[in-house]
């Protein structure tokens, strides 16, 4: 049966909660459940279309709605692929956020042989769309013809939360020279999703480098339930009896067993059409068409792949340097290989070497004749590998996409021309009028001008209006509205009728037309244009505005009435302006009376508003009631200007800069010789503007990533300023590698931020690890905990203790707690760590319950500490060297913001060591390197990997990268590790710096959520920077 669609078929699954499933500890790997949802596309098209044939092409109708579970993995499969010029494309709906719209590539040449017993009963389909955790989908397929491809089908595909069950550390004495690979067994694939056992083919003579064209953004933790969706798809979806391919890498280099059958065995694959018979393919995980990793990640992967090659290519004694050939089956690609035919073929190649694709994308096609040599250069060194304990993984830092970005910053508004606050301040200082517009003004001059000039001023568009007048003496009250002459009980209404002004006088409760003419002039009694309406003083209302002076001229435009006033600056317009509160200074409000005359003088007429000027500050009548009218009258009187070379000037106000004007060349883009970059501290004065230092603002990340145009923003860059302190460009970095760049005023305007005065607060903190132990405390419920200030590996021990459980930490000297601090313990029950002076112990007794913990050295106290946090749930375990005491500050500070456990070691771990993290351990992070803690010695431990960073100022960054995103940064210089591991209980990140700033600025540009730093002795320039970056 054939389906014809609409224009877009549009599918919506709404999907409910799926509560992720624990495996129970010390039972080995187990299979990981995969579900698999299967949809019928035609059961599922809107009705009412007709077709995709090109003409009358109704709108997409509205589509079912289909309840279903969570998914991770979407895609596409049919019984014959549709017509060349085709386009199918997803977007899913991720924490209750649309993905852009993506198109999924699709290709004949992806599969098992065609004419093998796999390939029959495979259908083709699209490449998968790996997903974060999606509960909603829509699907767009457009053919030329009209036609759904026939027997279309939708797979959703979902895995528990189970990342790789364990590390095997064997394999390198058990196959010389191989690398180390996840096996089935420990992605947790389920073997009974399999339909048929392998097939072997006879040597190995080539492998393959593929990508899947699937989510480049998954974590670490994510990349085991990404092979089993892809398992769950290739078997269940397309019909594959296995894994497409013989092995995955994932994007940070770990390899993982594919297809079932022996990893040192030729299984037959089902990756590239033809040509699957010996040979065998690893397939990359991402779509490395558009995601281009980083340099290290790029390094890690081509190696990988490059020791794969040289070990799988090596059991046949094969140079992968060199080149053989493949019996092709059939390529269901014209212009490659039919069946019979011999291909010639590099042993390491590119999918698209073999068939008509894209695959494995323009990224990593690039590096494959660099993977090529460096698999000839490992086979040439003996197969790369041998007996002896393999090297544990090293620890990979996330980079996780956060869901808000906060800012915090100075100013309000462009940071161009005058700021109000700059203004006021220098007024209360003392200034002048003139002298303080010409700090800000380049070049100009302050002096008489002829201010007699006659402008317009646009009042407003409305659709229709009241105008009425109003006697303000003996007399008054006569007015004009076009033909209608009226007095003070006159009532009468303008609105717009096509391109004419309808002109109505109210009689009683009901409106008599008067008159229609496109041009209706409005006069009064009192003013220079009354003419025979006489002299005595009038106001006239129109609208909510009210003119004691000058004229008004109603049109029509668009609809709508034009209204302009024609008001001679002087007089009838100046003293009228409500620029600024009318207590400042009266050299202030000269000030700004000044700017605006030369602003009037130098406007010109604007064909599209008829007018000069806008009604912006202009209040008409109403002024005269204002308290201090009287002082702005009298600095708006004096004739005073700003010229620049003779020429009136446009001069804008703003309200505060951060501290320095900008250049208008900057900001606009165009050179104003008389804007120029200016100090301004007094913008940075609290008393002068409510903008001294704005609070918080807060954007989701769905907004931000739509001003840069990416799917997501994973960095914000901001370290380029302009010469004033403003951000000049902003760069967006997004998970999956692309990047965007606006300049700082788009982000100010689309954010809808106060400024581009852009920096994050900076908070002195205390340098001594008593007294910053105490100002963190502050307001920290639960039991304290306390140490003594004399060794910091006993300090991070505590800190870790007391920041996993929510505790707080106060760190004393030898002469016992201070003042604030035995009244904040005062007649609480307190955990006390370590080692205590006589007098200390004494003072801490008397102020409070006291329950020791102590032991004979580091390691067993760190044991006592963390068996009495455990709890029944697995946490990651930190382990250090107790000698390391920068290493001993950022493991407490990572262990503490994860709920995690810290233990110090010596060399090797005590027995006592490795069964508390069998028992407690979802992970062990070893922070150390080789020498520290070697691999022998670590390699017992649960589920390790290593961070063997000796710089503490990386190693900071990378702990604190694995904790949560928000809160503050604790900025400490690396001299203090006391200090550190004090702060460490926070749970805040707490960075060490030392010289560049460069990784602390990294790391606060990939946690957009953290706006306030706190600086514990670091180099007031490194904090510049990083509250700048």
């Amino acid at each position: 049966m054939r389906v014809r669609f609409p224009l877009a078929l549009v599918i919506v699954l709404a999907a409910g909660l799926l509560l992720p499933v624990t495996g129970l500890p010390g039972l080995g790997p187990k299979p990981v459940p995969t579900r698999v949802q299967t949809l019928d596309l035609a059961a599922m098209a809107p009705s009412g279309g007709r077709g995709m044939s090109g003409v009358d092409q109704p709108t997409a109708a509205q589509s079912q709605v289909v309840a279903t579970k969570p998914f991770g993995l979407v895609g596409l499969s049919w019984d014959t692929p549709p017509p060349a010029g085709s386009i199918v494309k997803v977007r899913v709906r991720e924490q209750d956020a649309w993905t852009a719209w993506l198109p999924i590539p699709w290709h004949d040449d992806h599969g098992p042989d065609p004419d093998s017993a796999e390939g029959v009963q495979a259908r083709s389909g699209t490449d998968p769309m790996l997903t974060g955790e999606s509960d909603a989908v829509q699907v767009w397929v457009q053919t030329p013809d009209g036609q759904a491809p026939p027997n279309a089908q939708v797979h959703l595909v979902d895995t528990d939360d189970v990342g790789v069950q364990q590390t095997s550390l064997a394999q390198a004495s058990a196959a010389p020279g191989m690398p180390q690979i996840i096996t089935r067994a420990q992605w947790g694939a389920d073997e009974s999703m399999r339909n048929r056992g392998p097939i072997y083919s006879s040597v190995v003579k080539v492998g393959f480098v593929h990508h899947t064209v699937s989510s480049s953004t998954y974590t670490a933790d994510q990349a085991a339930a990404q092979v089993r969706n892809l398992y769950a798809w290739y078997t269940k979806g397309l019909k594959y009896s296995d894994m497409a391919y013989n092995f995955l890498v994932d994007r940070f280099g770990r390899l993982y067993e594919g297809r079932y059958g022996g990893m040192d065995r030729p299984v037959v694959g089902g990756h590239t059409a033809g040509l699957n018979n010996d040979s065998f393919a690893v397939s990359a995980m991402g779509n490395f068409e558009e995601f281009n990793p980083s340099s290290s990640d790029m390094a890690a992967i081509k190696e990988s792949i490059a020791k794969l090659m040289a070990w799988k290519l090596g059991l046949s004694g094969r140079d992968p340097g060199g080149k053989d050939t493949l019996l092709s089956t059939g390529s269901l690609n014209s212009g490659f290989w039919e069946a019979g035919e011999t291909a010639t073929l590099n042993r390491v190649s590119g999918h698209k070497d073999a068939g008509n694709t894209a695959c494995p994308g323009k990224y990593l096609y690039a590096q494959v004749p660099a993977i090529r040599a460096r698999a000839s250069q490992i086979f040439k060194n003996g197969g790369g590998g041998g007996g002896g304990v393999a090297d544990i993984p090293d620890l990979i830092t996330p980079n996780p996409v956060t869901n808000e970005f906060n800012f915090r910053g100075s100013g309000y508004g462009d940071g161009v021309g005058v700021p109000r606050a700059g203004v006021l301040g220098q007024a209360r200082d003392g200034k002048k009028a003139a002298g303080i517009l010409k700090h800000y003004l380049a070049g100009v001059s302050v002096g008489k001008a002829a201010d007699d000039r006659i402008i317009r001023v646009a009042l407003g568009t409305p659709k229709r209006t009241i105008v009425d007048s109003q006697s303000l003496g003996k007399g008054g009250g006569a007015m004009r509205v076009g033909k209608l002459a009226g007095s003070a009980s006159t009532v009468a209404r303008l609105q717009a009728s096509g391109d004419s002004v309808v002109v109505e006088r109210k009689q009683g409760k009901k409106w008599q037309r008067m008159s229609t003419a496109p041009r209706v002039r409005i006069r009064w009694a009192g003013t220079r244009t009354a003419g025979k309406l006489g002299s005595a003083p009038t106001a006239v209302r129109i609208g909510a505005d009210v003119l004691r002076h000058g004229s008004v001229t109603a049109t029509v435009v668009s609809g709508r009435l034009r209204l302009i006033a024609s008001l001679r600056l002087a007089d009838e317009y100046l003293p009228y302006l409500s620029l600024v509160p009318r207590n400042w200074p009266e050299q202030a409000q000269r000030a700004i009376a000044i700017a605006a005359r030369s602003k009037a003088l130098a406007a010109q007429y604007d064909s599209a508003c008829g007018c000069h000027l806008s009604d912006s500050g202009f209040l008409g009548q109403k002024a005269i009631a204002q308290k201090g009218y009287r002082t702005w009258r009298k600095a708006a009187s004096g004739s005073l200007a700003l010229t620049y070379n003779g020429a009136p000037i446009d001069v804008p106000l703003f309200d505060s800069s951060g501290g320095a004007t900008s250049n208008a060349s900057d900001v606009w883009g165009k050179d104003v010789p008389w804007l120029k970059s200016a100090e301004d501290p007094w913008s940075l004065q609290a008393k002068n503007t409510q903008y001294a230092s704005w609070d918080q603002q807060t954007r989701p990340q769905v907004d931000v990533a739509k001003v840069f145009g990416l799917s997501d923003v994973a960095r914000l860059d901001l370290r380029t300023r302009l010469t004033g302190g403003a951000v000049a460009t902003a760069i967006a970095t997004s998970s999956s590698g692309q990047t965007a760049t606006i300049t700082g005023e788009q982000l100010r305007v689309q954010l809808q931020l106060p400024s581009a005065y852009i920096a994050r607060a900076v908070d002195p903190a205390p340098v001594s690890a008593t007294a910053l132990s105490a100002s963190l405390s502050g307001g920290r419920k639960g039991t304290p905990v306390v140490a003594q200030a004399t060794d910091t590996t006993v300090v991070a021990l505590a800190a870790a203790y007391a920041g996993t459980q929510g505790r707080p930490l106060f760190v004393v000297g030898s002469g016992g707690p201070t003042t604030a601090v035995r009244k904040a313990l005062r007649g609480k029950r307190m955990t006390v760590v370590g080692g205590f002076s006589a007098k200390a112990l004494k003072t801490l007794s008397r102020v409070g319950s006291v329950r020791r913990v102590t032991a004979g050295d580091a390691p067993s106290l760190s044991l006592k500490l963390a068996s009495a946090a455990a709890g029944s749930s697995r946490r990651v375990v930190y382990v250090v060297s107790s000698g390391n005491a920068t290493a001993m500050a950022s493991a407490a500070m990572a262990a503490a913001r994860s709920r995690g456990y810290l233990l110090a070691v010596s060399k090797t771990p005590s027995a006592t060591a490795v069964k508390f993290t069998k028992a407690h351990a979802s992970r062990t992070v070893v922070v150390a390197g080789k020498k520290e803690i070697s691999n022998a010695a670590a390699s017992v431990l649960r589920k390790p990997v290593r961070l063997g960073a000796q710089n503490p100022v990386t190693r900071s960054s990378r702990l604190a990268a694995l904790g949560p995103r928000h809160g503050q940064a604790i900025l400490v210089d690396a001299a203090r590790p006391m200090a550190a591991a004090a702060a460490a209980a926070s749970r805040q990140a707490v960075l060490f710096v030392q010289g560049s700033a460069g990784k602390a600025v990294k790391f606060v540009q990939s946690s957009p959520a953290i706006a306030v730093l706190r600086s514990v002795g670091a180099d007031p320039s490194v904090v510049s920077a990083v509250r700048r970056a």
